[in-house]
């Protein structure tokens, strides 16, 4: 977990776009955190829905992609 907040840490840092941003945190969560799969959402102004932004999934060896 503590490999995966100092990744995001670093995304913050360094990302140049938004996009970028989200798909390095995505990736922090998977690859550091150990984490399954990771989405961002951003809330909607004025809405009850979240749009989803991003989503990542970690593909274990042998697993199709």
């Amino acid at each position: 977990m503590f490999t995966a907040l100092c990744a995001t840490n670093e995304a913050i840092m360094r990302a140049k776009t938004r996009p970028e941003l989200f798909q390095r945190v995505c990736e922090a969560a998977v690859l550091g955190g150990s984490f399954t799969s990771t989405t961002i959402a951003l809330a909607k102004p004025d809405d009850e829905f979240l749009d989803l932004v991003l989503r990542r999934d970690r593909i274990e060896k042998g697993q199709a992609a």
